[in-house]
């Protein structure tokens, strides 16, 4: 979508990745340093002590170094990161994508299915080619989060589209009128309503276009587009919910009051670091 809206502007994928994952890079290292010290350390936590205590988990302990890698896991490994790429080289060129009928003819095939099918399919491969143990896959911890993850996904997706698509038409009126009022509100325009949402696409065709239309330059666009990453603020997109359920320890929680959940720290120092950057760098290249 990004893409498209920029490029009646004359501004490419190169110019963008060039402004974006520079900003995005700094942001996320940032993010990270502000929270190196936050928290206890386990043996501190009197959570992590509760389960140890309990036995809900194992104690955490070093793994040992005579570990031996097989050559079917060298190979999952594998499988795994060409399914990656695939996917990367399916969303930039999207004639690699089959075409399907759809209400508005031919379509390439959207993004969303191309992504299920690919990792289905590598998925597929890895069970027959380097034959893991389908039992500890079930019991693993990262598949009994991803599935905790994706039902509360649902449910949390289907209520906040119901509560976005009834006042989508207020939503965007209130907007315009900031914006026209006060263009410098862009950034903060997209990270509340991405917050909103739940999803950066449905943003950003939400606030770009109406940042084109308002005449704002193309590096305010672009250096703000980071902004779009604020479905963090609430907690109920997928990857937090995953990050929650993976992390066994208890230590990444949300709190009491909502908002002050593990996730509001790192993300909000990310996203503005990020913004600036941005801003920065676009004004750099583009100005």
């Amino acid at each position: 979508a990004m893409i498209g809206l920029m490029a009646p502007l004359g501004v490419s994928i190169s110019t963008i990745m060039m402004i974006c994952v520079p900003a995005t890079l700094i942001g996320v290292a940032m993010g990270a340093i502000a929270t190196f010290n936050k928290g206890k350390e386990l043996k501190d936590d009197p959570e992590y002590q509760r389960r140890l205590a309990e036995r809900l988990i194992k104690p955490a302990q070093k793994e040992s170094k005579n570990t031996v890698v097989t050559s079917r896991a060298k190979l999952s490994v594998a499988l795994f990161l060409t399914s990656a790429i695939v996917i990367v080289l399916l969303g930039l060129i999207p004639a690699l994508r089959p075409m399907v009928e759809t209400a508005k003819g031919l379509q390439p095939l959207s993004m969303s299915a191309a992504i299920q099918i690919t990792m289905l399919s590598f998925a597929c491969l890895i069970v027959l080619l380097c034959r893991p143990q389908v039992d500890q896959i079930i019991s693993g911890t990262v598949f009994r989060a991803g599935a905790l993850a994706i039902v509360c996904a649902f449910g949390l997706a289907w209520m906040s589209e119901t509560f976005v698509n009834g006042h989508i038409a207020l939503i965007k009126a209130e907007v315009q009128t900031l914006l026209q009022q006060h263009t410098w509100l862009i950034a903060i325009m997209m990270f509340f309503v991405s917050a909103m949402v739940s999803s950066q696409a449905a943003t950003t065709l939400i606030l770009l276009p109406l940042g084109l239309a308002l005449g704002l330059p193309a590096y305010a666009l672009i250096g703000s587009w980071p902004a779009v990453n604020g479905y963090f603020f609430i907690p109920v997109a997928g990857q937090c919910l995953a990050a929650l359920a993976f992390d066994d320890t208890g230590t990444t929680r949300i709190g009491k009051y909502v908002l002050n959940h593990s996730f509001m720290r790192p993300g909000l120092v990310n996203v503005i670091v990020s913004v600036i950057v941005g801003l920065l760098i676009g004004k750099m290249v583009l100005a």
